[in-house]
């Protein structure tokens, strides 16, 4: 078993502090606009690679990253059942691989990661911000009304596969 050092402990535990702190005050920022069960609303919130909390990356180094993934994914269930009572449900999106701007580096054809990764999904090809949007929409919507506590993966199939 590797030595874990002490930096490599302080850095991933700031990281997992971070997560779940932007998390709660995204959330109770949202909750505070709502004060009385009269009202309705929607809090759907994005996670950064679902595959975290659902199959882990088996380092050291990314576990409180996932563990911070699986706290807000946890979270979002909690919320889902004390905010009911007052009309808001809470479901989050799990985005897979998506080619943005900070994935450059793996969406690079010559990254060894990016031919072992675009393999496994699915739908042969990694998500952009447009297959984001229907599930989005759906859940801003009446058409989710009895959704509640849900963490939906939009990710081209990589989870079943």
């Amino acid at each position: 078993m590797q030595k874990i050092e002490e930096k490599y402990i302080e850095r991933t535990s700031d990281g997992f502090a971070w997560t779940l702190r932007r998390a709660y005050r995204a959330a109770y920022g949202f909750g505070e606009k709502f004060d009385s069960v009269d009202q309705k609303g929607k809090l759907v919130r994005a996670l950064v690679r679902e595959k975290c909390f659902y199959q882990g990356e088996y380092t050291y180094l990314s576990m409180p990253y996932e563990c911070s993934k699986a706290a807000v994914h946890q979270f979002t269930r909690s919320l889902a059942v004390t905010w009911a009572k007052y009309n808001i449900n809470v479901n989050c999106i799990a985005p897979g691989y998506m080619d943005t701007e900070m994935n450059t580096a793996l969406t690079d054809p010559s990254n060894p990661r990016f031919a072992e990764i675009s393999k496994r999904i699915p739908a042969h090809r990694w998500g952009n911000g447009d297959d984001m949007k229907g599930v989005t929409v759906f859940l801003a919507s009446h058409a989710s009304a009895y959704v509640n506590g849900a963490v939906i993966p939009v990710d081209g199939g990589y989870l079943v596969k």
